[in-house]
């Protein structure tokens, strides 16, 4: 996959990864938000939030999954750069889906985080 999986390499070769993808979404002009998922896991949780994001328009550029002791915790950052509907409507479908699946879901643009690093 082209990292140097020597421990003492790693972590600095994923940081500079990172940092690189953060410079060329910016170049490339992609919104992003980031969307959390939070409750007891079950089935079907990763594929009802993908497939609203999917009807949506959005693209899902990473995704990281957990669960610990039958918690089900999820982050994702999605592309928000050509969406089939307003942030509105997208929260709000998020919102009465995780009403329904029993999980709480969250979606926040980017310019929050970006505006907190930078005070």
């Amino acid at each position: 996959c082209g990292y140097n999986a020597e421990p003492e390499n790693y972590g600095i070769v994923s940081i500079r990864h990172v940092y690189s993808e953060r410079r060329m979404w910016k170049m490339a002009g992609i919104s992003k938000a980031v969307v959390t998922v939070i409750g007891f896991d079950r089935k079907g949780i990763i594929a009802c939030v993908s497939n609203v994001l999917y009807e949506a328009g959005i693209n899902i550029l990473e995704i990281s999954q957990t669960i610990v002791d039958g918690f089900f915790n999820m982050v994702m950052i999605v592309d928000l750069s050509e969406p089939t509907c307003s942030f509105d409507e997208l929260q709000d479908n998020l919102n009465r889906l995780g009403a329904e699946v029993g999980v709480q879901i969250r979606i926040q643009k980017n310019e929050i985080f970006e505006a907190m690093h930078q005070i």
